[in-house]
């Protein structure tokens, strides 16, 4: 009775396990998740309009957005606006899957460096962008391409997805009967 009972705890817990990798994984919003630079686009934007967003839920129980303004912006609309557009031209789902050497990567991130300095600074009084802010503002965007941009570099990003597609097709042939994990040594089912 004890020994079918510990049998029937093993085999929950294996399929509990194999339903919510299997959920994560094969869920398509998993990789969207991964690809989605818009969270990132967002924050540029938030910072130099200086607003911030939030959820609240109305008299009525309707949640909607509520949109604070924190002080100064950094930029008038339009220098907002050519300023994420140049960020999006870097930080995209397409440059999340490229390849790059790490030398390749350090000469493109100083090449950008150099190329969002000269026309942030050649365009920053149609753009509304206080001298005092100059640094701020490149530094703060270039901090962050810096950083996306480190996914590619030897093919990282598209290497995680493979892991991510084997760990699938692992989870997907757990709890096929019984010793269906026999490969992890002594397996979790039926001798």
């Amino acid at each position: 009775m004890g020994l079918k009972m510990a049998e029937d705890k093993e085999e929950q817990k294996s399929q509990s396990f194999g339903s919510y990798n299997r959920n994560v994984i094969a869920d398509t919003s998993f990789m969207k998740m991964r690809l989605n630079t818009a969270p990132l686009i967002d924050s540029i934007r938030k910072g130099l309009s200086a607003i911030d967003s939030r959820i609240v839920f109305g008299k009525d129980g309707e949640a909607y957005e509520e949109w604070k303004k924190l002080g100064e912006p950094l930029a008038n609309e339009e220098g907002v606006m050519h300023i994420c557009n140049m960020v999006e031209e870097i930080i995209n789902q397409h440059m999340a899957q490229g390849n790059l050497k790490e030398d390749h990567y350090w000469d493109f991130i100083a090449r950008k460096r150099e190329d969002f300095t000269v026309i942030i600074v050649i365009n920053r009084y149609n753009w509304g962008i206080e001298d005092h802010n100059l640094n701020h503002i490149i530094n703060r965007v270039m901090d962050m391409m810096e950083l996306f941009l480190t996914r590619p570099i030897d093919n990282k990003e598209r290497d995680s997805y493979k892991e991510s597609f084997i760990s699938k097709e692992l989870v997907s042939s757990m709890g096929k009967g019984p010793g269906a994990l026999q490969t992890f040594g002594a397996g979790f089912g039926k001798k």
